[in-house]
């Protein structure tokens, strides 16, 4: 018995209730149903007008699927990024004490604390007695490395209310390595120019001598005793010594300057006329070149030399090129307090200096007896070899403050002095894909950016970014406008520290890297070598942080055409000839001696050198894959694998919706035939067959 249409109108349609049922089978089905010719029959046959749109549902639950996959495909790695970046966030800001990283940024000595390498270059002057007798160009010897483990220790830290600031006393302390120095030893001896010597002269026209020297010859003589163990201060001990010494200064004094007077005696008292006394030049060990030494003999003379006024405050200590830190006590004395961002409220301002030394602007003190008159005069106990230091810099201070304490500026103007970036172990941003990021380099005294140079990808498949000393940096003022404000009116090449050192001392890269040619034509056995001698710093952008650093500085001094006075007057000669047979003698013939000597104008001679690195190790590089590179690729397999799914998803709901359009128009189609047809019986309306098309 056949279905009634009622029956036919309530069984599920096209098989959406029931997939096993064929389109062949539907379709016969639609076929015997339109065969009847009464078209009120059929229309009782089509489903009701919204029938399918129930159907929808898979279909929507399918889209709302790949939107959601495909928003995790979009998300995943800015999510993960976000959450690196704020596991960075949270390692390097120190902005309390319980910050995770408080520890070692405190303190580079125990558990954790990063390995800091200092390898020290000293230049040996091997022909010196030819620079001095024949004018010859000078022969370096380049000896070391000289290896020291370099540490540091932050004091008195404090951080302010919110944490936005810290400030601290800086200790860098330098341990001699004698394995990795071996076979050298930093008590090794090498000849050198003399500093004190280039520097003394200088030092001595400022005492205002003629007034207080002149009227006191006697006192001085009187004064120079074998205290200092001085080869002819041995001799003075003897009365009758002293008195031809008197007698002759009392000649030479009223036809002799007696800045170099004083400067030459000081040589002749401490050294005779034997080896380097009579040129710029001294041998000490290779530790008390760098680091500066007490009880410097040349100026112990000096001060033996001078009336007692000035003698009080003149110290014998003799600087070296860089401070080696003792104690806590010493360094919160000699030194001044830094304050940096710890980027804890803008990331941008992450390990900036907001003073460095108390100062906004760089400042530089060689006077220390300077005073104002409204402050109490510092005290030192000089004889014990301590060692004296200017006032320490107060940031709120006025020019007229600052100048009466003896301070003065670096360089000129306020763009060339001002102190801001990083001391280059951070950028200060992360993350950090920049051209260029601004450090302050202390030994330099001066601001300055460093320059990208390109990708690293040499250390542990972590990819660096490296940064070098800008190039335009080194142009003199010739070559780049506004140069003379830093003093470079010498060479490419050299950085000039004269005002920091108080005799001419300059910087560069080691071995005159990157510098005016001319340079390497006055002296022999240097060899510039980008590899080994140019600074670099290698960048993590994820984190900011510099995880492998090379600071290469070469530090070189000026020889100038040398001359001291000659003693030959008659007279002179007239009473060294009477006392021939004293032990004194050789005092007055060191006088007379020629210690003039031609260097033909100037020559930049390398002093030595210094490279400062650290690496972060194999260990760490390790980590640091795992946690950043590691985490970056599960988000990365996420997001492809997401993107697959929504994909896939997406593909797949455009071919049910292209299906189920494809059977919609079978439909349709035999359904307008079937009315074709039957388009002439009675009560039909064409419109009603339009109403009932299906539709979604």
């Amino acid at each position: 018995m056949g279905d009634s249409p009622l029956q036919a109108a309530e069984e599920p349609f096209l098989g959406v209730n029931n997939p096993s049922s064929s389109l062949s089978t539907r379709s016969s089905r639609l076929s015997s149903h339109s065969a009847s010719n009464n078209p009120d029959n059929l229309l009782e046959q089509v489903p009701p007008r919204g029938y399918f749109r129930g159907s929808n549902l898979p279909v929507s639950i399918l889209l709302i699927g790949c939107l959601v996959t495909l928003v995790a495909s979009l998300s995943a790695i800015p999510l993960v990024n976000y959450l690196i970046e704020s596991q960075v966030k949270e390692e390097v800001i120190v902005s309390d004490y319980n910050s995770p990283s408080f520890d070692t940024w405190v303190s580079n000595i125990g558990e954790g604390g990063l390995p800091i390498t200092y390898d020290i270059y000293l230049f040996d002057i091997a022909n010196y007695q030819d620079v001095l007798q024949k004018g010859a160009k000078p022969s370096l010897t380049q000896k070391g490395p000289y290896r020291y483990r370099e540490t540091f220790t932050r004091h008195e830290v404090n951080f302010n209310e919110d944490g936005t600031e810290v400030s601290f006393y800086e200790q860098w302390t330098y341990i001699f390595d004698a394995a990795g120095s071996y076979p050298l030893h930093d008590s090794d001896e090498i000849v050198q120019a003399n500093l004190v010597a280039m520097g003394l002269k200088e030092m001595v026209d400022g005492l205002d001598l003629d007034e207080k020297v002149k009227p006191n010859i006697d006192a001085i003589v009187d004064k120079i005793i074998p205290v200092h163990d001085f080869p002819i201060g041995q001799k003075l001990k003897n009365e009758t010594e002293r008195v031809v010494l008197k007698e002759v200064l009392h000649k030479a004094v009223d036809d002799v300057e007696l800045a170099p007077l004083i400067t030459k005696l000081a040589i002749c008292l401490t050294s005779g006329t034997e080896g380097l006394a009579l040129g710029p030049f001294h041998r000490k060990s290779a530790r008390d070149l760098y680091f500066g030494y007490s009880d410097d003999e040349m100026l112990s003379a000096v001060k033996n030399l001078l009336p007692a006024g000035i003698a009080k405050t003149f110290s014998t200590y003799a600087p070296g090129l860089s401070n080696n830190y003792t104690s806590k006590e010493d360094v919160m004395k000699r030194d001044n307090v830094m304050v940096t961002y710890t980027g804890k409220d803008d990331m941008k301002k992450l390990g900036k200096f907001k003073y460095y030394a108390n100062m906004t602007h760089q400042y530089v003190c060689l006077d220390y007896t300077a005073v104002c008159d409204w402050v109490t005069v510092q005290e030192f106990d000089l004889d014990n070899g301590e060692i004296p230091v200017c006032y320490k810099f107060q940031a709120d201070w006025n020019e007229t403050e600052i100048k009466c304490h003896g301070y003065s500026p670096m360089f000129n103007g306020e763009r060339a002095n001002v102190i801001e970036g990083t001391d280059a172990s951070q950028t200060g941003e992360i993350p950090f894909s920049d051209d260029y990021f601004q450090v302050f380099i202390s030994d330099l005294y001066r601001s300055s950016k460093l320059k990208f140079v390109g990708e690293m990808n040499d250390w542990n498949g972590v990819t660096l970014r490296r940064y070098g000393i800008d190039p335009n940096d080194l142009l003199n003022a010739d070559h780049l406008p506004g140069q003379e404000d830093f003093y470079q009116f010498g060479f490419d090449g050299l950085e000039n520290m004269t005002n920091a050192a108080g005799f001419p001392l300059f910087a560069s890269k080691p071995h005159f890297l990157d510098g005016d040619p001319e340079l390497l034509s006055y002296i022999s056995g240097i060899s510039p070598n980008p590899l080994t001698h140019d600074t670099y710093v290698d960048v993590e952008p994820i984190t900011g942080v510099a995880f492998r650093v090379a600071k290469r500085l070469q530090l070189n001094t000026v020889l100038t055409n040398w001359r001291l006075p000659e003693w030959k007057d008659l007279a002179i000669q007239e009473v060294v000839e009477r006392h021939a047979d004293m032990d004194v003698k050789p005092v007055f013939d060191c006088l007379a001696a020629n210690s003039s000597w031609d260097v033909g104008g100037k020559t930049f001679l390398p002093y030595a050198w210094a490279d400062e690195y650290f690496t972060y190790s194999d260990d760490d590089a390790e980590e640091f894959k795992d946690a950043v590179y590691g985490t970056q690729d599960i988000a990365a397999s996420v997001a492809l694998w997401a993107a697959v799914a929504s994909a896939c998803m997406f593909a797949f709901v455009l071919g049910l919706v292209g299906y189920r359009r494809r059977v919609r128009r079978e439909i349709n189609a035999a359904l307008l035939e079937t009315r074709e047809g039957g388009k002439d019986g009675e009560g039909w309306d064409s419109r009603e067959v339009r109403s009932n098309t299906i539709t979604f």
